[in-house]
């Protein structure tokens, strides 16, 4: 026996050693793995030309995901806008950066976010250097990009397709019709069409009105914007998109649309003339993600006690806690209490690239917003789309600057029940029986309808937070009650409309929204200010499997390609609960 408990304790024993030496190496393999993958600054190379490929879906900040290179190895490659203006900049004033090589490929980002960029490579052409486009495909969103470059070339093999703009709506009612489930829909707005994808087959007139004006004022933006930058008739340029005359490569440069076509080879003997170097020599290519690292100069001022809060609400609006492509309410409510408690905040500037959401959270967001009115300035810049609940919290600001391509508006507000009665019923046999104290306390049960009684209930809540929603605009843009109720009803409105209703107060992106942030906060020495972006990711390891997933969701979207707008609906209708402000389509221009 003695001996059985001597091999028992000596086993027992050296599980734990194991587990304790397990634990020390692998800790020491980790610190080194971080190590590897860290940020550490590397020495910057001269005559270095900066490659920008943006053959991906390039999001408002980015994501870091330590070691997601080992399982995906284009995933270092995938930059946010925050990054990609960055390092833009920067290298705009590093002598070593000579000029840059874009390559745009199959962009997939909204026209605002384009605008951002259009703008960077714009500023970095004025101090005097170089950037080209270089395209194997050539479509609307790319070819806005590459027109603020000095030249664009494309492959001699390449492709062309500039036919137009389009938007593709989603329409579920069939599918429900067939599964037994009927969603009942309260709203209030003639063009709140936001649930009509569950309530009808087709687009209504007025919804499909305001999608067609929107798109032919984009298109039109977007034609202005390429002509000037190219010296193109407006007119022509136009015909020949929407008619899809120009389909090849020759008729592209007949046209003037592009400079050359030269394939890669011709086109570093070119570049390398430019930067002075041998033509026999090789060029120093330098990827963005490369140059993120190295040595250069430093635009932040990480000493200054001004600070300016810069707080992204970025996706659908939630109750919850920030997710991938989602503004949850509870992280952004604690940072910006960190920003309305702290007095080194000196100015907020938000930044709104949301179609809405929540009727609840977004109601939490703005009174916080409006909370910091009252001590400091507040600026929002628009990004793709700022609309419903997205404006119901800009509508508080000092000064609200838009993209020409953002929209906006879409002041109303609707709530969705889905009526699975016949469902359960009849395809499942399945019998819900209430036992109640009230005669409303099984209201919103799934397999009954709504009686007379429940309908204006529910319609009259809806209708409640309309008018709340109404009064938020009338009052934080000081306008007065017929002229809101006018441009309401919701009414979705590009930048130059929204303007012209005073719903914004001037076209402008990110950098002109913190300069105006910066006038109005009463520091003196404007180059003494410290920005700081909010909410702030964790770099811990809950950050870690946070970051983790939402790469996760974006691979998800990828592999899903037409099928994700039904996985997220569905994921949305099990998560959401209470009344919407929410656009009445997601504005996915094609």
């Amino acid at each position: 026996m003695k001996i059985f408990f001597k091999q028992l304790l000596a086993t027992v024993l050296g599980f734990f050693v194991a587990i304790f030496l397990l634990v020390i190496v692998g800790s020491i393999v980790l610190a080194g793995m971080l190590a590897a993958f860290s940020d550490k600054e590397i020495k910057s190379r001269k005559n270095m030309v900066l490659e920008l490929n943006l053959n991906y879906q390039i999001d408002e900040q980015t994501v870091d995901v330590p070691f997601l290179e080992l399982i995906d190895k284009n995933y270092s490659q995938k930059l946010g806008l925050d990054a990609l203006l960055y390092q833009i900049k920067k290298a705009s004033l590093d002598d070593n950066v000579k000029g840059i090589l874009l390559k745009p490929g199959m962009l997939s980002a909204g026209y605002a976010t384009i605008d951002e960029l259009r703008n960077a490579l714009q500023n970095f052409r004025n101090e005097g250097k170089f950037v080209y486009a270089y395209c194997e495909y050539i479509t609307e969103k790319n070819y806005l990009l590459a027109t603020a470059c000095d030249s664009i070339f494309l492959n001699p093999s390449g492709e062309l397709l500039m036919n137009g703009l389009s938007s593709d709506i989603m329409f579920y009612k069939g599918l429900f019709d067939k599964i037994g489930v009927k969603m009942e829909l309260f709203k209030v707005g003639t063009h709140k069409g936001a649930a009509e994808v569950f309530t009808q087959e087709s687009l209504s007139e007025a919804n499909r009105g305001q999608i067609q004006r929107y798109l032919d004022e984009l298109f039109d933006r977007m034609s202005t914007d390429v002509a000037d930058s190219r010296n193109l008739n407006k007119a022509d340029f136009a015909s020949d998109v929407n008619k899809f005359t120009v389909r090849s490569p020759q008729m592209a440069l007949t046209k003037g649309w592009i400079d050359a076509l030269w394939y890669e080879d011709q086109l570093a003997t070119h570049i390398k003339k430019r930067v002075g170097r041998d033509t026999t020599e090789k060029i120093c290519y330098t990827p963005i993600t490369t140059y993120r690292k190295m040595e250069g100069p430093n635009l932040l001022n990480e000493t200054s006690k001004n600070k300016i809060a810069f707080v992204y609400i970025d996706g659908e609006i939630t109750n919850n806690s920030a997710n991938d492509n989602e503004a949850g309410c509870k992280s952004l409510l604690n940072s910006l209490r960190k920003v309305r408690y702290d007095d080194g905040y000196k100015a907020l500037v938000l930044r709104i690239n949301s179609p809405g959401g929540s009727a609840f959270g977004s109601d939490q967001i703005w009174r916080e917003v409006s909370l910091i009115k009252e001590k400091k300035p507040v600026i929002v810049t628009m990004g793709d789309v700022a609309a419903s609940g997205g404006y119901y919290i800009a509508a508080p600001a000092d000064s609200i600057l838009v993209s020409p391509y953002t929209i906006t508006g879409s002041i109303g507000v609707f709530a969705l029940y889905p009526n699975m009665q016949e469902l359960l019923n009849n395809n499942l046999g399945i019998n819900i029986e209430s036992v109640k104290t009230g005669e409303f306390s099984d209201l919103g049960v799934p397999d009954k309808g709504f009686s007379a009684d429940e309908r204006f209930i529910i319609q009259s809540a809806v209708n409640r937070i309309y008018a709340n929603f109404t009064s938020v605009v009338r009052n934080g843009r000081q306008l007065d009650s017929s002229h809101v109720e006018e441009i309401a009803q919701g009414k979705v409105w590009i930048a130059a409309d929204a303007l012209q209703h005073k719903l914004v107060d001037k076209t402008g992106l990110i950098e002109d929204a913190i300069t105006t942030a910066l006038n109005m906060s009463g520091i003196k020495d404007k180059s003494d200010y410290k920005l700081v972006y909010l909410p702030k990711k964790d770099s811990g390891l809950a950050g870690m499997f946070s970051m983790y997933e939402a790469y996760q969701a974006k691979q998800m979207k990828a592999n899903l390609g037409y099928l994700y707008p039904i996985f997220k609906t569905y994921e949305q209708l099990q998560s959401n609960t209470g009344y919407f402000m929410r656009l009445p389509y997601d504005p996915k221009v094609h």
